[in-house]
C-alpha cells in the first residue's frame, strides 16, 4: 500500500496547475480517464473505489471516510471528480489514483508517461475488513503482480546498398518457402525449449520449497515444539496483537513461506492460524473464505487462547461475514478477547455498551473501558474517547476533553498522520 506515492504524484499534479494556468485541462483529463474507465454508471465506480478511499482514510487516521450507502456515497465521489476537473484537491486523489493503477494500469502509464510521471504501480490487494459486506463480497480481485516495465529496440532490416553486398543476395539460393519453413521451426524449437525450462524450473522450485517446509518442521521439533514456527509470525508480540491494525500484520504475510505458515496453522500454532486467517480475510491468500477462515483458524486459535483471533470471530458475528449476523454472540467473543487481554476486543466490547448493541446500553461502563484501553495505548479507545466528547451527543460538548484524548490517539499513531480534530471527526 504505497500511498506516500500517490500523495506526491498529486502534490505533483498541483504543483504544475497552480504554476500554470493552462494545466487545469490537465485535471480535466485525469477526471475523464477515470470515469472512461469505471464499469457501469457512478454507482458501480463508488463500489469499486471505496475499499481503496476506506484503506486510505483508515492509514491517515480518520473513521467512516465514506458513506456506507451507496445512493449516498456515489453523488459525493461525483461531486469529489467535479471538484478536481475545476482545479480543486479533494482529499480522495490519493485513493483514485491508487484505484487506477490497481484496474487500468496501461492506462494509467499512458497518463504518467504523457505528462512525465513516475510510474507507482499500486503494491498487493486493498483491505477489505471494514468496507460493508455488499462491497466486500462482490469486489473483484486484480489477479496477478503489477507489471515490470521494459524497454526494446526494434531492429529493422537493413537495405543492401553496394555492389558486394547485392551480389551476395544473389547467392542466396534458399526460396522463400524454405526460409518460412525454417523459421516455423526454429519458432517450434524455441516454444518447446520454453516448456521444458518452465518444467524444470517448477520442479526444482517445489523441491526447494518441500525442503524449506521440511527443514522448517525439523527445527521445531528439535526444539520441542508442537508445531513448527517461522521468525515470521512467531516475533509478533502480544503487544501487538492486542493494538495493531489488520494492515499491521500483512508483512508478516508477505514475507512468510505460505506453505511452512499453513503447515505451522495446521499444526495448532494460535499465531500462525490467525495470521492465515488474516491472510485469507484481505485477500493475500486466496481464495478468500469466511467460512473456512473461521472453522479451520479463528475458531481454534481463539480456543486456544489467542485474544485477537476471539475479536475476530466478534467482528465476523457483527457484519454476517461466514456466519449468520448476531450481535449477541460478537458481544460474547468481544468480551472473550478483552478478558484473554487484548485491547481491541475490549475497545470493540466498549462500543456495543456504548451503543447497545447486543448489550443493555450502559455508557458509563463502555467509558471505563475505552479510559482504561486508551491507558494502554489503544489507540481506537482514545479515537472514541475523543469522539464521545466532540461529537456524540450522549453528553454536552466538552472540546478540552475531546482535544486530550485526540492528542493521545495522535501520540499513539504518530503526530505527522493526524489532521486537526474538526477535520477528524467532520462526516461523523
Amino acid at each position: 500500500m504505497n500511498y506516500e506515492d500517490y500523495v506526491s504524484d498529486k502534490e505533483f499534479l498541483y504543483d504544475r496547475v497552480k504554476n500554470n494556468y493552462k494545466s487545469y485541462p490537465l485535471l480535466k483529463e485525469l477526471v475523464a480517464l477515470i470515469r472512461n474507465c469505471r464499469k457501469g454508471d457512478n454507482r458501480d465506480l463508488y463500489r469499486d473505489v471505496f475499499p481503496f478511499v476506506q484503506e486510505w482514510s483508515s492509514l491517515n487516521g480518520k473513521n467512516n471516510p465514506l458513506p456506507n450507502s451507496v445512493e449516498v456515497g456515489f453523488n459525493k465521489l461525483k461531486n469529489s471528480l467535479t471538484q478536481v476537473q475545476n482545479g480543486a484537491a479533494p482529499g480522495y486523489i490519493p485513493p483514485l489514483l491508487a484505484w487506477l493503477w490497481y484496474r487500468h494500469e496501461q492506462h494509467a502509464k499512458r497518463f504518467y508517461d504523457k505528462h512525465k510521471i513516475q510510474h507507482h504501480p499500486y503494491i498487493g490487494h486493498p483491505d477489505l475488513s471494514e468496507c460493508p459486506l455488499e462491497i466486500a463480497d462482490n469486489f473483484e480481485y486484480r489477479s496477478g503482480s503489477p507489471s515490470v516495465e521494459t524497454s526494446s529496440t526494434q531492429m529493422l532490416d537493413k537495405p543492401a546498398t553496394t555492389d558486394a553486398e547485392k551480389e551476395g543476395i544473389k547467392n542466396i539460393t534458399i526460396s522463400e518457402g524454405e526460409k518460412e519453413s525454417k523459421r516455423s521451426w526454429q519458432k517450434y524449437i524455441l516454444l518447446v525449449s520454453i516448456v521444458i525450462a518452465t518444467i524444470i524450473f517448477i520442479l526444482l522450485l517445489r523441491g526447494f520449497e518441500s525442503f524449506q517446509s521440511h527443514q522448517v518442521v525439523e527445527r521445531s521439533e528439535s526444539k520441542g515444539a508442537s508445531s513448527p514456527v517461522a521468525s515470521a509470525w512467531g516475533e509478533i508480540s502480544k503487544t501487538d496483537w492486542s493494538n495493531k491494525h489488520l494492515k499491521y500484520f500483512y508483512k508478516y504475510i508477505q514475507s512468510s513461506d505460505q506453505s511452512a505458515l499453513l503447515s505451522a496453522a495446521e499444526n495448532g500454532n494460535s499465531n500462525a492460524m490467525t495470521l492465515y486467517a488474516i491472510g485469507k480475510h484481505s485477500g493475500l491468500i486466496l481464495p478468500r473464505d469466511h467460512g473456512v477462515e473461521l472453522s479451520q483458524f479463528l475458531r481454534p486459535a481463539c480456543e486456544d487462547g489467542h485474544g485477537r483471533a476471539c475479536s475476530l470471530i466478534g467482528v465476523h458475528y457483527r457484519r454476517g461475514w461466514g456466519v449468520k449476523k448476531s450481535d449477541e454472540q460478537a458481544v460474547t467473543y468481544f468480551d472473550k478477547s478483552c478478558t484473554l487481554g487484548n485491547g481491541l476486543g475490549c475497545n470493540y466490547l466498549g462500543s456495543r455498551y456504548l451503543m447497545g448493541e447486543g448489550v443493555p446500553q450502559d455508557i458509563e461502563k463502555a467509558l471505563a473501558i475505552f479510559k482504561e484501553q486508551c491507558g494502554l495505548d489503544t489507540s481506537s479507545s482514545c479515537s472514541n474517547l475523543a469522539w464521545f466528547f466532540y461529537k456524540s451527543g450522549l453528553v454536552s460538548r466538552d472540546l478540552e476533553k475531546a482535544q486530550h484524548y485526540y492528542n493521545r490517539y495522535c501520540d499513539i499513531i504518530l503526530p505527522e498522520r493526524c489532521n486537526s480534530i474538526e477535520t477528524a471527526f467532520r462526516d461523523q
